[in-house]
C-alpha cells in the first residue's frame, strides 16, 4: 500500500529569505516556479521539502535507542515475550 502523502498532491509553501530577513522570493513566486517543473522534478522537490521537515531530534533519538536496548535486554533475559511476525500481520489484517 502506498502512503497517502505519496499519492495526493502536496503543496508545500515556503519562503526563501536572505540574511536581512527580506524575502528573496515570495511563496507565490516559488509555487509558480515549481509548477513549471516536469512532474518528476516536482515530486523530487516535494520529497526534498518533506525530508527537510523530518529532521530527527537527537534527544528523542537517544531515548528511543536506550528503549530499544532495554527491550532487547529484557527479551534476552526471557522477560519479554516474542511472537512470529506472521502472527502480527495476521492480527493486523483481521482489524
Amino acid at each position: 500500500m502506498v502512503a497517502d502523502f505519496a499519492v495526493r498532491p502536496i503543496l508545500l509553501l515556503v519562503t526563501c529569505q536572505d540574511f536581512d530577513d527580506n524575502p528573496i522570493m515570495s511563496t507565490a513566486e516559488i509555487l509558480e516556479s515549481a509548477r513549471k517543473l516536469r512532474p518528476v522534478e516536482r515530486l523530487k522537490l516535494i520529497d526534498a521539502l518533506m525530508d527537510s521537515l523530518d529532521e530527527p531530534d537527537p534527544v528523542i533519538e537517544a531515548a528511543w535507542a536506550l528503549e530499544a536496548q532495554d527491550r532487547l535486554a529484557a527479551y534476552q533475559r526471557g522477560e519479554l515475550p516474542a511472537a512470529p511476525i506472521e502472527e502480527l500481520f495476521a492480527k493486523l489484517r483481521e482489524q
